[in-house]
């Protein structure tokens, strides 16, 4: 992990947790709950276009670094601003986190 400081931590992310509700027809609902919010530096690293399905697609994610946190996991998605971040992959070295995440695409 590069070099991070406190004053590196600019962006406010909101990390929030899916929970499945029953929909009173038998079947479920997923739901998301705010878990925390915390400072954070975020990076785009990398966007990509392709053409899939007769529609053109981008994926596009970013490096988020944070002071390590105990209840942020890979189920978890982050909002920052009007963009929802998909935790992928999460590295904690026990003072600071880096997480890569997928922006989600409205449906």
């Amino acid at each position: 992990m590069g070099k991070t400081t406190i004053g590196d931590l600019r962006e406010r992310l909101m990390f929030q947790e899916s929970v499945k509700e029953d929909d009173g027809y038998g079947g479920s609902v997923v739901k998301w709950n705010d878990v925390v919010t915390v400072w954070a530096a975020v990076d785009p690293i990398s966007s990509r276009e392709y053409f899939a399905t007769h529609q053109t697609k981008v994926d596009i994610t970013h490096r988020v670094k944070i002071r390590s946190r105990s209840e942020i996991d890979e189920k978890m998605r982050a909002i920052w601003g009007d963009t929802i971040l998909l935790v992928e992959t999460i590295i904690d070295d026990g003072i600071w986190m880096e997480i890569l995440c997928r922006e989600e695409k409205p449906q």
